[in-house]
Order: structure tokens, then C-alpha cells, then sequence
């Protein structure tokens, strides 16, 4: 009869039994402290219930996957000299991270030492979740041979969000994460053609300069009496045009694109400032209205067919869907990858 064995290790927990219990009296005392200082805080007793539980689960996992770490060390080694070897080794495999949570724990003492408003159960929680995390960027980031980046990023994005949501009142509540949302689509779509700039081996610093034209462009048509509609269609042909400009000036020079595009910025707002100061008694400000249908794209109020979510956050999904699959499968993505990355090769 065949018996199935388990590791324990692939399932954070030491061998030892007594490494176990005394990781639980560790997680155990932790807690109870923390279950104190909840009361102290005058916090519901179901958020202090549900704070120490994750405290707990969280503490216990983290000091038996350090235990489980250095248990799997030591017990491949057999001599002194091995052992020697075999520390050096933890310590050369883990230099950074040990290092980094080191810091982080001096940080959050020191912090705690001095600021009696930040000694509060939500920090702790925050510091451990973060510890973990870091714990699991480092250990999984290895495992990324391409688009380690991009997992480090959503790794530093979900470490923000976990200390907010502990350290920040209403932070998850969903007019805030509207609110983030809609700030981040704005930065989204401008990103894409930046993305595409990029990718070609460029860079374009006229973005900011033409977004800040172009808004005071807009109202500045619907004040002189321009139907906002035939207003915002001008806008955009002429914010493409002058892309469009950018890249044949850039690609005919064979100049620095850096330079080129930060001139034509400097150019592009000098241009609109002189337009609207013409006439006009504000000094190149401009005032007006702007029409409902108008406000409703980037309103945090806005709604897209009866759903409260503003349009421009689903223009920026649908947009960048568009984009991801265009290079990820068509062929003028591939081209554009191949462009960018030798222009000589890939004629």
C-alpha cells in the first residue's frame, strides 16, 4: 500500500514542533497586544475581531516561511565548514530583501517611537501586510524571466493600496476608487500614444503642453460662440496634426526627438497664450461654459448608459485593449517592436 508524502515546506511549516509552538506564542502575543490596543482605540469590537485575525494569520505565515527558509538550509548541511558555507549562502540568496526589511522595521520603530498618532492596529496590520508582500516580490519576482518589471510594479501598486486601506479612512470606498480611477484614465490615455513613442525608440515631451492647450483651446472656441461638438473635433485634429507633426519633423531631421518635441511644447503653449490674450482684457484667461454632455465624460458623476462609471474610464479600457492586442498581434505591432528596436534591421 503506497503512502503519499508531503513536504511541509511547501506549505510553511518547520519540521520542528517546537519552532511551531514557538511561532504561535510569538503570533499569539502579537495578537493579544494588538487585540488591546484596538479597545484602547475605542474601535468596534467586530473591526478589532477581524483586524487581529489578519494579524495573526499574516505574523504566523511570515515567521514560519523565514523558519522554513533557514530550516532548509541548515539541514543540507553536514560539517561546520558547510554550515559556514551554507549561512553565507542564505545571506548572499537574500542580501537585499533581509536588508530591505531590516530598514523597514528601523523605519516603522523609529516612527512608532516618536509619533503617538501612528501607534494604531491599522499601521501594524499595514507593516506586516507590506512585509509579505515584499517577502513574495522577491521570492516569485525570480521565477519572471521577461516582464519582471511590470510584476514589480503591480506589486508596489497592491502594497500602496493594502497600506492606504489601513491607514486612510474610506480609502476603499467606491466614490474614492471612482475618483482614482478617473484621475488614472486621463494619465492612461495620454500614456498609450507616449507608450507607442516609445516603442519606436523616441520620446515625446509635447504631450503635457498639448493637453493644457487643447482644454483652454476648447473653451476658449466655445466662448467665441462655436458649437461645442464642432469644437472638440477641431481640437483633435489639430492635437493629431501636430503629432503628426512631431514625428515627420523627428524622423525627416533625424534629430533628437527629446529636444524636438520639448521645443514644439514651449511653441504649442506660447501660441495659445498669445491667442487668447488677443482682444481680451484677462490676460490669456478664459472663461465659459461648458455643456452637460461635455461635463459628463469626465465628471465624477458622469454615467455611461445608465451606469454611474464616467466615460472616459471605459474609453481608457477600450483604448488600451485596442492598443494591447494591435501589438500583440497584428503585424504593424510587430513592426512597430521591430522599428524601435533596430531601425535598420527591420527595413
Amino acid at each position: 500500500m503506497s503512502q503519499t508524502f508531503v513536504d511541509s515546506s511547501r506549505l510553511f511549516i518547520p519540521r520542528s514542533r517546537a519552532l511551531v509552538w514557538l511561532n504561535l506564542a510569538v503570533t499569539f502575543v502579537v495578537a493579544a497586544i494588538s487585540f488591546g490596543l484596538g479597545f484602547w482605540q475605542g474601535l468596534s469590537a467586530q473591526i478589532v475581531i477581524l483586524y487581529t485575525i489578519v494579524l495573526a494569520a499574516v505574523l504566523f505565515w511570515l515567521i514560519n516561511y523565514v523558519a522554513v527558509i533557514f530550516e532548509a538550509r541548515s539541514s543540507s548541511l553536514e560539517t561546520d565548514t558547510a554550515v559556514s558555507a551554507g549561512g553565507s549562502g542564505v545571506w548572499a540568496g537574500n542580501r537585499v530583501l533581509i536588508i530591505t526589511m531590516a530598514v523597514m522595521l528601523i523605519v516603522y520603530l523609529l516612527i512608532t517611537a516618536t509619533v503617538p498618532s501612528f501607534r494604531s492596529l491599522g499601521n501594524l496590520i499595514a507593516f506586516l501586510l507590506l512585509e509579505a508582500i515584499l517577502v513574495f516580490a522577491f521570492k516569485v519576482g525570480n521565477r519572471f524571466a521577461h516582464g519582471r518589471s511590470a510584476f514589480i510594479g503591480l506589486i508596489v501598486l497592491l502594497a500602496l493600496i493594502v497600506i492606504s486601506s489601513f491607514t486612510i479612512n474610506g480609502f476603499l470606498s467606491g466614490a474614492n476608487i471612482k475618483a482614482i480611477l478617473l484621475f488614472a484614465a486621463f494619465l492612461g490615455i495620454a500614456c498609450v500614444g507616449q507608450t507607442l513613442v516609445a516603442l519606436l525608440g523616441g520620446l515625446d515631451l509635447s504631450i503635457p503642453f498639448v493637453i493644457g492647450a487643447s482644454n483652454i483651446g476648447l473653451l476658449f472656441l466655445i466662448s467665441l460662440g462655436v458649437p461645442p461638438w464642432l469644437a472638440l473635433v477641431f481640437v483633435l485634429i489639430i492635437g493629431g496634426a501636430l503629432g503628426f507633426l512631431n514625428g515627420v519633423l523627428s524622423y525627416r531631421l533625424q534629430g533628437q526627438a527629446l529636444i524636438l518635441t520639448l521645443g514644439m511644447g514651449f511653441a504649442i503653449a506660447g501660441l495659445v497664450q498669445i491667442l487668447t490674450s488677443i482682444g481680451s482684457s484677462f490676460g490669456g484667461n478664459v472663461f465659459g461654459t461648458v455643456p452637460k454632455w461635455l461635463q459628463n465624460l469626465a465628471a465624477m458623476n458622469g454615467r455611461t448608459f445608465g451606469l454611474a462609471v464616467p466615460p472616459t474610464i471605459l474609453l481608457w479600457i477600450v483604448i488600451a485593449i485596442i492598443v494591447i492586442v494591435g501589438l500583440r498581434y497584428s503585424a504593424f505591432g510587430r513592426y512597430i517592436y521591430a522599428l524601435g528596436g533596430n531601425r535598420r534591421s527591420a527595413k
